[in-house]
């Protein structure tokens, strides 16, 4: 397991208190990686220091990909143990 660093983000929802945030991680991403959302350089900008929700896709395949997750750090599990897939990850959190 690695942690994902280079991801790409933006704010969806311009609201002080709660934030969506979307992460594109780069094709370099793999099953069982880690994303912190607290971390500016890993998520290219935008942060959270708790996280609510959580919903990703597999770009490349194009499959739901189920999430666990810490405070503020996520783990994907897509199936079958991809590697190297581009990822679109929603974060809902504050």
């Amino acid at each position: 397991m690695a942690a994902i660093t280079g991801c790409t983000s933006d704010q969806l929802v311009p609201n002080p208190s709660v934030k969506w945030i979307h992460i594109i991680t780069p094709a370099t991403a793999d099953s069982n990686d880690t994303i912190d959302v607290s971390s500016a350089t890993v998520t290219g900008g935008q942060v959270l220091a708790t996280i609510w929700y959580v919903l990703a896709s597999d770009v490349t395949t194009g499959d739901v990909v189920t999430c666990t997750w810490s405070t503020t750090t996520i783990t994907l599990d897509a199936a079958g143990g991809t590697t190297d897939h581009v990822y679109h990850v929603f974060v809902m959190g504050v």
